[in-house]
């Protein structure tokens, strides 16, 4: 299983919620961090975490003996983005997300108005891309 963390997240304060993965399912989890987060130099940015993203499940593949249909890919929050963005181009055995969004200027709208949302550029299109994913799809989300 690939994880993608949320947000206010980073590996170290998502380790616990991946052990629990581990513990529950019996699958190995490999976790991302993102460019700019924790102990990633950098700067955050969609293009860095969608590059990193197709880069770890392309050496599950390569390098690992994975076939894409064997790893499950889960994001929960802002770690949707990534997550959609990995199934939309490998057919991965399954997408889960937790707390996904449709966009972040959607989002952004639904906070603080449609002026705020236009002075954004779309950084994860989720509605637009979950067109593209062939895997099953779970999600969870509450209101």
């Amino acid at each position: 299983m690939v994880f993608f963390h949320g947000n206010a997240e980073d590996l170290e304060s998502s380790s616990s919620f991946v052990s629990y993965l581990h513990t529950k399912t019996g699958y190995t989890v490999l976790a991302m961090e993102f460019e700019g987060y924790s102990i990633y130099a950098g700067h955050p940015s969609a293009e860095s975490v969608q590059r990193d993203s197709l880069r770890i499940v392309q050496h599950l593949v390569v390098n690992k003996g994975f076939d894409y249909h064997d790893i499950l890919v889960m994001g929960r929050s802002i770690g949707s983005g990534p997550a959609i963005f990995v199934a939309a181009h490998f057919k991965v055995g399954a997408l889960a997300l937790i707390s996904p969004f449709l966009s972040i200027c959607k989002l952004v709208e639904d906070k603080y108005g449609w002026l705020c949302s236009m002075l954004l550029e779309e950084r994860f299109s989720n509605e637009s891309l979950i067109a593209h994913v062939q895997s099953p799809i779970l999600i969870i989300h509450g209101l």
